[in-house]
């Protein structure tokens, strides 16, 4: 009974990250709209923290205020997970755009489960098994065909470096999560996660500029909000939920559900073309999904399935 109670929370857990990349890789249509419309990339992860935060803040001061309590002494967690972790890949990824392709910039965000897995290996003492290591192996290498770097590899040391950095600092939100939820429910966690993002992007914000283009096209205060709320207040849930049941690399490699789900919708929404490297690159994926969801069961199954042919047999 304990036994099926842990592969159902599991079950569960997986399902919440596998959806959390399928919102977030479905985000891009709404970003792609305001970025057309000159909301800069800034803006965009000022008003997605704000108004998440304030979301869960004004909600649950109503519903359950002990959710929004924290010790002072904790408050790193957040600041790391919100500051280091959420603002500073984004600031990296947006300075490591104009000098690389986007699926350069991509696939050097998407190493951020590497990071994860080494981290996890000194500071959780977290085990290292085959499945875990062919899982981290066919999504960076699904990553690379999805995005098809293989055929665009431009961009300059520089552009290579903050991307890299993003990776790094990508990675650190999922290492932070996994610390502060061990503690914390992931209402707490996400609030204040958002709120010092919020606070420490407020600065390169430009309110301003952002007021006058929202007055002048409706749609943008809409897909804002699409962005701060089903593109972001849900999924991060989903994502920082799903920590509590699962190591931290494995929910990290789940994620890459991400640049799949954007790949599909740029071939069905814009007719980004599909090639055959991209089929290849979204079955890795799916591969890694699948040994990280039952890896450790394979073992079991495969000596099921020999004692069921022997019986065949005989």
């Amino acid at each position: 009974m304990c036994g099926d109670m842990v592969n159902r929370e599991q079950s569960v857990a997986i399902a919440l990250i596998v959806g959390a990349g399928t919102l977030w890789g479905t985000m891009g249509v709404a970003s792609r709209y305001v970025l057309d419309a000159d909301v800069t990339g800034y803006q965009i992860v000022f008003v997605r923290s704000l108004i998440t935060s304030l979301f869960l803040f004004v909600t649950f001061y109503f519903i359950d205020p002990s959710k929004l309590k924290i010790e002072l002494r904790d408050i790193w967690m957040f600041i790391g997970s919100g500051v280091f972790g959420l603002t500073t890949f984004n600031l990296c990824y947006f300075q490591a755009l104009p000098t690389l392709s986007l699926s350069m910039a991509t696939v050097l965000l998407y190493t951020a489960p590497v990071y994860v897995t080494i981290i996890s290996l000194v500071v959780f003492n977290e085990k290292m098994n085959r499945y875990k290591l062919l899982a981290l192996i066919a999504a960076v290498f699904g990553c690379i065909f999805t995005t098809g770097v293989l055929g665009d590899a431009d961009g300059d040391v520089t552009g290579i470096f903050f991307g890299i950095l993003a990776g790094f600092f990508y990675s650190l939100y999922t290492v932070f999560g996994a610390i502060a939820l061990k503690k914390y429910h992931p209402v707490t966690f996400t609030a204040y996660t958002f709120l010092f993002a919020a606070l420490f992007t407020f600065p390169t914000s430009d309110i301003a500029s952002l007021g006058h283009l929202m007055m002048n096209d409706i749609l943008i205060p809409v897909c804002l909000v699409l962005i701060g709320v089903l593109f972001t207040l849900v999924p991060f849930f989903m994502y920082s939920r799903g920590l509590r049941d699962l190591d931290p690399s494995v929910a990290a490699v789940l994620a890459y559900t991400e640049p799949m789900v954007a790949t599909i919708i740029g071939f069905l929404v814009y007719g980004e073309n599909i090639t055959y490297g991209t089929i290849v690159g979204i079955l890795l994926i799916l591969l890694a999904i699948v040994l990280l969801s039952y890896g450790d069961r394979i073992p079991d199954m495969i000596a099921e399935w020999k004692s069921r042919r022997q019986k065949t047999k005989v």
